[in-house]
């Protein structure tokens, strides 16, 4: 049997067209069929690439008087085999080169596996197109899956459960949507609730600049519990007009998901606590408005950040470990990250007693802080005329 004719049969017994062959090999379609019309001759590197696509040897498909006796419907991978496509609870794709535990590939159903050319190093993955029955896979892959600490490799894997997508990376379980959708719409939501990088800083320096704060400190009311009365305005105008009717639009449409009951009382309970935290940090900040002539540029500087360490701009579960732990102990994460996990139901009940107990510690800080601060800025304040 010749090269092409080998070549020829072993395509069609793995079910792909010339179009597959060329994509995997990176060729086009007319060097594939001129490698079956025994035109041209493979070049070595394409030769040892289709024997590891086709799990044969070079002698098998360069001698003709050797016959492949590998053209099969299955074909090994692990522990397991090749079969048709079958129905499971998870579908996906993992790379062979990513999986630390072998014993994984026991409980799949690998039903397509494909060579692809990375263009470094290694210079070819392995992809396994799998299903799996097992309810617990996610969390098995976890454990399989290689971390890349060592190497800076960044290894994953995805799949898929009916409308639920998962990605694991670095031991960590992802699910991208709906989670990530109801994640985004939280995000959305507790951000009008806490009125995170709101106007309380700015109102202050405002009231600074102009000469206001005068007429605010003869009144026989304090200056910081006339901010928080109207920051309170604000929040029980801004939670009845946008978010009950935001939240009512996302849930019809599945973007809000389904909490618990109880993570839902308690993600009320959490954003309030943010949005304390967020006026007491603000008006914190506001007051180095006393300090400086140019204020609206610290003021989008610290907005950058509250956005980022907040969560608001990539949850921060996506980080490293190590860097999510310390983000989650500032007070950026209290004021929007930690109901959205609640809401989540992200947090175990001790985990929930530490993050509410957080959020109470921050207020308290900027409030003496705040304090403190008031103390001495008011101090530099000259007022004229009157």
């Amino acid at each position: 049997m010749k090269v092409s004719e080998k070549i020829i049969e072993l395509r069609k017994a793995y079910g792909m067209t010339q179009e597959e062959l060329a994509h995997i090999c990176n060729v086009s379609r007319q060097s594939v069929s001129k490698w079956e019309a025994g035109i041209m001759l493979p070049e070595t590197e394409k030769l040892l690439l289709l024997g590891e696509i086709f799990h044969v040897s070079m002698d098998a498909l360069l001698k003709e008087e050797l016959v492949v006796n590998s053209i099969r419907e299955e074909s090994g991978c692990g522990n397991n085999t090749i079969h048709e496509k079958k129905k499971g609870i998870y579908e996906g794709i993992l790379i062979k080169e990513s999986v630390e535990d072998e014993t994984i590939f026991d409980i799949l159903h690998i039903h397509k596996i494909e060579l692809w050319n990375t263009g470094g190093k290694p210079k070819y993955w392995t992809a396994c197109f799998f299903t799996c029955e097992k309810e617990d896979f996610p969390k098995q892959a976890a454990k399989a899956i290689k971390t890349g600490e060592d190497n800076d490799e960044k290894w994953f894997v995805d799949f898929k459960a009916g409308n639920e997508k998962y990605v694991v990376f670095r031991d960590k379980i992802l699910k991208y949507f709906p989670e990530m959708t109801v994640y985004i719409t939280l995000n959305f939501l507790t951000g009008i609730i806490t009125g995170i990088g709101g106007p309380i800083a700015i109102d202050i320096a405002s009231n600074v600049s102009d000469g206001s704060i005068a007429i605010q400190l003869v009144r026989p009311i304090s200056y910081r519990l006339i901010k928080l009365s109207e920051n309170l305005g604000d929040l029980a105008g801004n939670f009845l007009v946008q978010v009950v009717p935001f939240f009512v639009f996302f849930a019809a449409i599945g973007f809000a998901g389904k909490p618990m009951l109880i993570n839902f009382i308690l993600y009320l309970f959490s954003a309030f606590l943010g949005f304390l935290c967020m006026f007491y940090f603000g008006f914190f900040f506001g007051l180095f408005s006393f300090y400086t002539t140019y204020f609206f540029g610290l003021n989008m500087a610290m907005s950058v950040i509250l956005q980022f360490f907040s969560g608001g701009l990539i949850p921060l579960s996506f980080f490293p470990e190590y860097l999510e732990k310390i983000f989650r102990m500032l007070p950026f994460a209290s004021i929007n990250y930690t109901p959205i996990m609640i809401y989540l139901g992200k947090l175990s009940g001790q985990e929930m007693g530490y993050a509410l107990g957080l959020q109470v510690l921050w207020i308290l800080i900027f409030y003496a802080v705040g304090k403190i601060m008031w103390y001495l800025a008011i101090k530099r304040l000259t007022i004229l005329g009157g």
